[in-house]
C-alpha cells in the first residue's frame, strides 16, 4: 500500500478512522507507512482501547515524560499502549492457562482434539459439538485479541507424540487453520510494539519456549558468583554479631553498628551423579559451619562470652531426616551421606510442569508456574522416583530450618521457607486440592507432618526452641552461649534483602515505608530479587506475593536470574582466549579491556553494538517462569582473540542486566515503584556489572558499606532474636541501625542512555525469534 500523504485527511478524520480498529489490528497498521504509524501512535486511540477492556486502574504503565512536576522532578504520565499491550498479554496467558487445563466440554486437551496433516502443511482443530459456555466465553475474549486458534500454543501431549493421532471421524466438525506465516500475528503485532514506540514496556510477559544453543553443563567452585553452596549464619556479640551465608559456609562476628569484624569461609562438597543433579550432604554442610563460626571468632579476637546472638541463612535446598534426624538419601547412588537437594538442581522439571499445567490457584503465588528449583516439586519426585527414600524421610525440611534443627533440636519450620518454597501460606497453611491433583494424596491423609512436624510455622525472627542447646554451643565453640536465643532462620537471599533495604541514603533514618521504592538485588552465583510492598497483587512470571515473610504487613514479590555470576564464569572460561588472562583476577583483566576498548568510543557499551545475547543457559526463573528456555547469541564470528573475549564478556553482563530490567518492568506494571536497587552479593565486587545494572535498569544503584550484606542480614537475625522477648518488633530497627548505604551509581544519560533502549529492545526481538523458530520447527 503507498504511503498516503499526511495532507490527504485532517487528523481527526483518521482518529474517527483508526478508532474503529481492535487493538491488534491498529498495531499493524503502525507497520503500513511512516505517516500511518504517526495516525496510529496517538495516545487517544489507545486510551480509548483500555477504557474499553476495562482494565483495572492499577495495572495502568506509567512513564515518566520530559516536562517536571510540582515538586521538580519528572511527570509520570500513563503510558496507554503499553498498558493495553501489557493486558493483551496477561489474557493471551490467562487464555493458555484455561486450554490447558479446560476438562468440562465434550472435546478437552486430553482428548483427540488437534491432529497434523503433514502433507498440507496444516492444524485441524475438532470443534466441540456442544462446546460448554466457557469455551465459547474463551473463544470470543481470544477472537478479540486477535489471535486464532492456531495461535493458542496449548502444551497438549499429543503434539509430543511421536506420531499424529488417528484423524476425526468424517461426522465431526472441522476447522482448517492454514499454516502460519513466518511471522504470526502475535509476533508481528510483538515486532511492530518493539519497532520504535513505548509499547515494549508492557510486553515482558511474552516470551518464547524454544531451545536455540545447546545447554552447556556448567560447575565451577570460584569464579565472579562464588561457589555453588550458599550457607550462612551470623553471631550476635554485645557489641559484636556472627553471621553465616553464601560462599560456602561463611560466618562472620558483626558489631551492634553493622561491622564485620571477622569472616571465615569453608569450603563444601557437592555430588553431581547426573545431568541437571545437584547433591549436598547435611552433616558436611553443619560440621563446616561449626569450623567456620570457631575461625571467625578466633580471628575476631571476641571472647565467646560476649556473644550477643546467633543468626541464620541458608540456600532453599531441600534436606531428607529419618525419626533420629540422621541423613537419608536423596542420590540415585543410593548413599545416605547425599541427603540434600540442591536448590539449582533441576531433576524435577517434570513434576515442576505437571503442577503448573493444573492452573490451580495456589500458583497465582508461584508466577503461574511452579519451579523445579522449589522444594515443592522435589518433593513430589521424591515421592515418584525414590518411594523408600521419601516413607523413610520422616523429616523434610528446607536448609534454613535444618540449621535452626541443629542448634536448637527443634524441627520448627520457618514461614520464610515454607511460603516461598512450599506454596504454604500463613493464612491456609497448605491447599489440599493441589497437593491431591498431583498424587500426593497420602501426604494430604498425614496432614503435611513431615514437611511441618508437630509445632507451629515460625514467622521472621521468631524465637525457635529453647534457644541454642548445649551440644550445638560446644560444637559451634561458644559453650558459654548455651541457651541464647535463636530466631527462625531465612532463605540467603532474603538475608541480602535485610542487609540492605533499611539502610538510609541521606543520613536519616528510614521509615518502614521507604521499601516501596526500593528493591533487593543479590547477585552472587545466581540472582534475586527482591520487593516490598503493603499492597497485595500479583505478577505473571514473578513469585509471590508472599505475606509477612520479611516484615510484619508486607507483602513480598520475589524474581531471580538461575545463573548469574555462573554465566560469567562459563562465558568466560570456555573461550579460547582464557588462558591469555590473568589467573589471579581473570574479570579484573577482562575489565581492564574492556576498558581499553571503550577509549575508543563515545561511551564503553558501544563495543558490544554487534553483540546480543539473551542469558538463559539454565532456563529462566523470571520473568518468563520456563525452565527450558535457552540462551541465545547473536554476532558470532571467528574471532578468538582475547578482545574478543571481553565484548564477549561485557555483552553478557548486559545481558543479565536487560534481564533484572525485565523483572524491574513486570513489578512496576503491576503496581510497585521501583527505582533504587540496594545491591549485595558477590558480584558488587565489580564494578563493570554495577554501572551496567544502572545503566540498563534506568535506576539508582545503592552500594552497602558492608559489601557482604547477605551475612550483615544474618547478623540482623541475630540481634533482633537477642531482644525478641523485650521487643518483637524489633527487625526493621536492626535493619536500620546496623545497615549502612556507601557509593551511589546513578544510570547514564543522553546516547549512552538511547543506546541502552536500543539493545533493550533488540534484547527482547530475541525472545520473538526464538519463538517464530519454535513455530517453525514445531514441537
Amino acid at each position: 500500500m503507498p504511503d498516503l500523504p499526511a495532507t490527504v485527511l485532517p487528523h481527526e478524520v483518521w482518529l474517527k478512522i483508526l478508532h474503529r480498529l481492535p487493538g491488534h489490528v491498529l498495531a499493524l497498521t503502525r507497520l503500513v507507512a511512516r505517516s500511518w504509524r504517526i495516525r496510529a501512535d496517538d495516545p487517544i486511540l489507545w486510551r480509548a482501547l483500555c477504557w474499553n477492556a476495562g482494565i483495572d486502574t492499577s495495572r495502568y504503565v506509567v512513564k515518566r515524560c520530559g516536562g517536571d512536576d510540582d515538586d521538580g522532578g519528572p511527570s509520570l504520565i500513563i503510558d496507554w499502549p503499553a498498558t493495553f499491550a501489557a493486558h493483551i498479554m496477561r489474557e493471551r496467558n490467562r487464555a493458555k492457562r484455561f486450554w490447558a487445563s479446560h476438562h468440562d466440554c465434550s472435546v478437552s486437551p486430553t482428548s483427540t482434539a488437534l491432529t497434523v496433516d503433514p502433507a498440507l502443511r496444516r492444524i485441524m482443530v475438532l470443534v466441540p459439538p456442544a462446546p460448554c459456555q466457557q469455551c465459547i466465553v474463551e473463544r470470543a475474549v481470544w477472537t478479540d485479541l486477535g489471535w486464532g486458534v492456531d495461535e493458542v500454543d496449548i502444551p497438549v501431549p499429543w503434539l509430543l507424540a511421536s506420531s499424529p493421532p488417528d484423524p476425526p471421524a468424517a461426522s465431526s466438525s472441522i476447522h482448517s487453520v492454514p499454516p502460519r506465516p513466518l511471522l504470526s500475528r502475535a509476533s508481528a503485532l510483538m515486532h511492530t510494539l518493539t519497532s520504535g514506540c513505548d509499547l515494549a514496556a508492557g510486553l515482558k510477559d511474552f516470551v518464547p519456549r524454544f531451545q536455540v544453543m545447546n545447554k552447556h553443563e556448567w560447575m565451577s567452585d570460584y569464579g565472579l558468583g562464588g561457589t555453588l553452596g550458599n550457607l550462612g549464619s551470623a553471631l550476635s556479640v554485645s557489641p559484636p554479631v556472627l553471621g553465616f551465608s553464601d560462599l560456602g559456609p561463611r560466618a562472620a562476628v558483626v558489631d551492634s553498628k553493622g561491622t564485620i569484624v571477622a569472616t571465615h569461609v569453608c569450603p563444601l562438597e557437592i555430588n553431581k551423579p547426573r545431568a541437571d543433579y545437584y547433591e549436598q550432604s547435611s552433616d558436611n554442610i553443619w560440621n563446616s559451619c561449626c569450623t567456620a563460626v570457631r575461625k571467625a571468632i578466633e580471628e575476631s579476637k571476641v571472647e565467646a562470652a560476649k556473644i550477643k546472638g546467633l543468626g541464620f541463612d541458608a540456600t532453599c535446598s531441600l534436606v531428607a531426616l529419618d525419626t533420629s534426624f540422621s541423613p537419608v538419601s536423596v542420590s540415585p547412588s543410593g548413599n545416605a551421606k547425599w541427603n540434600v537437594i540442591m536448590w539449582m538442581d533441576h531433576r524435577a522439571a517434570g513434576e515442576a510442569e505437571e503442577m503448573s499445567s493444573t492452573g490451580h490457584p495456589v500458583l497465582q503465588r508461584t508466577g503461574g508456574k511452579i519451579s523445579p528449583e522449589m522444594s515443592a516439586a522435589k518433593l513430589v519426585w521424591l515421592a515418584r522416583h525414590m518411594r523408600e527414600s521419601f516413607d523413610k524421610a520422616n523429616t523434610l525440611i528446607e536448609l534454613p530450618d535444618f540449621l535452626t534443627l541443629k542448634a536448637t533440636g527443634s524441627p520448627k519450620r520457618s514461614l520464610n521457607s515454607l511460603a516461598c518454597k512450599w506454596t504454604y501460606t500463613a493464612q491456609n497453611g497448605f491447599d489440599d486440592a493441589f497437593w491431591s491433583a498431583v498424587g500426593m494424596d497420602h501426604m494430604v491423609r498425614d496432614a503435611f507432618r513431615r514437611c511441618l512436624g508437630e509445632v507451629a510455622v515460625a514467622s521472621v525472627g521468631e524465637l525457635v526452641g529453647s534457644g541454642l542447646t548445649p551440644a550445638a554451643a560446644s560444637e559451634l565453640g561458644i559453650d558459654s552461649c548455651a541457651g541464647m536465643n535463636i530466631g527462625a532462620a531465612v532463605i540467603d537471599a532474603y538475608a541480602g534483602a535485610i542487609g540492605t533495604l533499611g539502610a538510609s541514603l541521606d543520613k536519616s533514618s528510614p521509615k518502614i515505608d521507604a521499601v516501596h521504592n526500593r528493591m533487593a538485588l543479590i547477585c552472587g552465583t545466581s540472582s534475586c530479587h527482591i520487593a516490598i510492598s503493603r499492597q497485595e497483587m500479583f505478577v505473571s512470571g514473578i513469585w509471590g506475593p508472599y505475606t509477612d515473610i520479611l516484615l510484619p504487613g508486607f507483602h513480598v514479590h520475589e524474581g531471580g536470574q538461575s545463573i548469574t555470576g555462573a554465566l560469567l564464569t562459563h562465558i568466560v572460561t570456555t573461550h579460547p582466549a582464557f588462558s591469555e588472562l590473568d589467573s589471579q583476577n581473570p574479570f579484573g583483566h577482562l575489565n581492564t579491556i574492556v576498558h581499553d576498548l571503550a577509549k575508543q568510543h563515545p561511551f564503553p557499551a558501544l563495543i558490544t553494538r554487534d553483540t546480543h545475547l539473551t542469558p538463559d543457559f539454565h532456563g529462566n526463573r523470571s520473568p518468563l517462569a520456563d525452565p527450558s528456555v535457552r540462551g541465545v547469541h547473536i554476532g558470532c564470528d571467528i574471532d578468538v582473540t582475547v578482545n574478543a573475549l571481553a565484548k564477549l564478556y561485557y555483552a553478557t553482563v548486559l545481558a543479565l542486566c536487560y534481564g533484572t530490567r525485565q523483572i524491574i518492568d513486570a513489578l512496576n506494571a503491576a503496581g510497585h515503584k521501583i527505582d533504587t536497587l540496594f545491591l549485595s552479593g558477590g558480584l558488587v565486587q565489580n564494578a563493570l556489572f554495577v554501572q551496567s545494572v544502572a545503566d540498563c535498569t534506568r535506576c539508582k544503584v545503592a552500594l552497602p558499606v558492608e559489601r557482604d550484606a547477605v551475612l550483615l542480614g544474618a547478623a540482623m537475625l541475630g540481634a533482633a532474636a537477642a531482644d525478641a522477648e523485650r521487643k518483637p518488633a524489633i527487625l526493621w530497627e536492626s535493619m536500620v541501625e546496623m545497615g549502612k548505604a556507601g557509593k551511589i551509581i546513578e544510570p547514564c544519560k543522553g546516547i549512552e542512555a538511547d543506546f541502552h533502549e536500543k539493545k533493550y529492545k533488540a534484547f527482547q526481538i530475541l525472545y520473538m525469534v526464538q519463538d517464530d523458530i519454535k513455530n517453525i520447527m514445531g514441537n
